[in-house]
């Protein structure tokens, strides 16, 4: 699985390695996200991105190339960090994680859009909450059966908020990779509480006729 990221992301090393001469990870934005301090990085580089940078507007021109942009990022960084606690990468940490797997980005900062859109996005991450919670039934269902399919779908997930907790955690990072498992799962689940429903229907039918029920031949 690391080979298969590491080809995942192999063009994007490459094309970092032809325009600045050495190996990087991450640019401008990779930098803003390893810090975790979009605020405090405005005032010692001058931007935040997206918006600064992702502009057509003469401003964008006026902040200097790329090359230029990613020195100075990469330097305020190494500043931001040598600022932080323990405390605060902790803090970092869990407010990304909830980003991540709670969509909690599209539920308080989904931008500017009308207020019929924010309520659309608000009902989204409702129904995203309740597909979550199925494929939690799902997984643990799996796991009574599957052990070890269970174990590796859990370390998939795990593997993947790892590698990607260094850098931008939203929910359009996890849908491509993430997302599908969990409509997976969440049919699983479905299955299992209607499964279980109708056990329970059943038993009760027969514990009614057991109990003395109507007697058919009278």
């Amino acid at each position: 699985m690391p080979l298969c990221a590491l080809l995942v992301c192999s063009p994007w090393l490459v094309r970092n390695y032809e325009v600045f001469g050495h190996l990087l990870f991450a640019t401008k934005s990779g930098a803003d996200a390893l810090a975790g301090w979009e605020d405090r990085m405005r005032g010692l580089v001058g931007y935040l991105l997206p918006n600064d940078v992702e502009t057509n507007s003469p401003s964008r021109v006026a902040m200097g190339p790329e090359i230029e942009l990613n020195q100075r990022c990469w330097q305020a960084t190494r500043e931001l960090w040598s600022e932080m606690s323990w405390g605060d990468l902790t803090q970092g940490t869990l407010v990304k994680w909830k980003t991540y797997w709670l969509s909690m980005d599209q539920l308080l900062e989904p931008g500017r859009i009308s207020r019929m859109n924010r309520v659309l996005h608000a009902g989204a991450v409702v129904f995203y909450w309740a597909l979550l919670a199925l494929a939690g039934t799902g997984l643990w269902n799996l796991k009574k059966t599957q052990p070890e399919v269970a174990a590796i779908l859990v370390g998939y997930a795990v593997l993947m908020t790892v590698l990607h907790t260094p850098f931008v955690m939203n929910s359009r990072i996890r849908a491509p990779l993430v997302d599908p498992l969990i409509a997976v799962l969440a049919g699983g689940g479905w299955a299992a509480l209607e499964g279980e429903k109708r056990a329970g229907e059943y038993s009760g039918a027969v514990s009614t006729a057991a109990a003395g029920g109507p007697d058919r031949w009278g």
